[in-house]
C-alpha cells in the first residue's frame, strides 16, 4: 500500500451573488474516481538506437535503461484524467435559480505501450528479460493507480460535501456560475494529480537500477549476448 501525504485543499471560493438563502437544499454530490486500464500492446517495430533516440530524455516513459546503458526497452505510459459532472438546479417564477452538484466523476485513462527493440527479438533471452521487465512496469502502475484512486475520492469527496447548494442567482447567470464551480473543483483535484505522477516515478523508479539492469544482464549470458 502507498503512503500519499496530506495535501491542503484550495479554500472555496465565494462565487459573485452567491447566497444560500433563499434556495432549498439540494442535496450532497457523489464522488466516483475510476480507473480505466487498457492491456498494454507490444511494439517491436524500432531498434535500440531508435528507441534511445526517441524516449530516452521523456520523463513520463518508464525506461530499461540508465546512463552507460542502451535502450532496450520501455514502457509509455499514457495516463489521462478526464472529469464530469452534472448539476441539479430549481429555478423560480422571478427569474431567478439555485443549483447544486449531483456527482462528480474523474477517469483515469490508463492506455500504456510496451516497447521492446526489434533488435532483441531474435534473441530468445533477452526479449523475455526486456518484455518481463516492461510487464512490471505496468503491474507497478497498476498497483499505484488502485492505491492511489480511493485517496483521491475520499479527499473530493470531503471536498465536494463543503459546497452545498449555491444560489440563488439570476437564471442568466445559471451557465456560468456551474462553469465557475466545475473549475474550482478541477482546482482542487490537480494536487492529487501531481502527487500521483510523483508516486508513480517514484515507485518506477525503485528497480530501475544499476543492480537491477546488471542481474538482469546476466540472465542472458552465453545466451547469444
Amino acid at each position: 500500500m502507498i503512503g500519499f501525504d496530506p495535501i491542503s485543499l484550495p479554500a472555496l471560493l465565494v462565487l459573485a451573488g452567491m447566497s444560500s438563502g433563499g434556495c432549498p437544499n439540494l442535496g450532497t454530490a457523489s464522488v466516483d474516481v475510476r480507473l480505466n486500464a487498457s492491456e498494454a500492446p507490444l511494439d517491436t517495430s524500432m531498434t535500440h538506437e531508435e528507441l534511445t533516440a526517441g524516449f530516452a530524455n521523456n520523463p513520463d516513459s518508464t525506461l530499461s535503461t540508465e546512463p552507460g546503458w542502451h535502450l532496450g526497452g520501455l514502457t509509455m505510459s499514457n495516463v489521462e484524467q478526464l472529469f464530469s459532472a452534472h448539476f441539479q438546479q430549481a429555478l423560480f417564477p422571478d427569474g431567478t435559480a439555485c443549483f447544486a452538484l449531483s456527482d462528480v466523476a474523474i477517469d483515469i485513462v490508463y492506455t500504456p505501450v510496451i516497447y521492446v527493440a526489434s533488435d532483441y527479438v531474435s534473441n530468445k533471452c533477452r526479449y523475455t528479460v526486456t518484455l518481463a521487465h516492461e510487464q512490471r512496469h505496468v503491474g507497478t502502475d497498476l498497483r499505484v493507480f488502485n492505491d492511489f484512486t480511493p485517496y483521491l475520492q475520499g479527499n473530493l469527496q470531503s471536498y465536494v460535501n463543503r459546497i452545498g447548494t449555491q444560489g440563488p442567482y439570476d437564471q442568466s447567470q445559471l451557465q456560468a456560475a456551474q462553469d465557475a464551480l466545475l473549475e474550482q473543483v478541477q482546482q482542487a483535484a490537480q494536487p492529487y494529480m501531481d502527487q500521483l505522477v510523483e508516486a508513480r516515478r517514484q515507485r518506477q523508479a525503485g528497480f530501475d537500477t544499476q543492480t537491477n539492469y546488471e542481474r538482469e544482464s546476466a540472465l542472458c549470458q552465453g545466451n547469444g549476448e
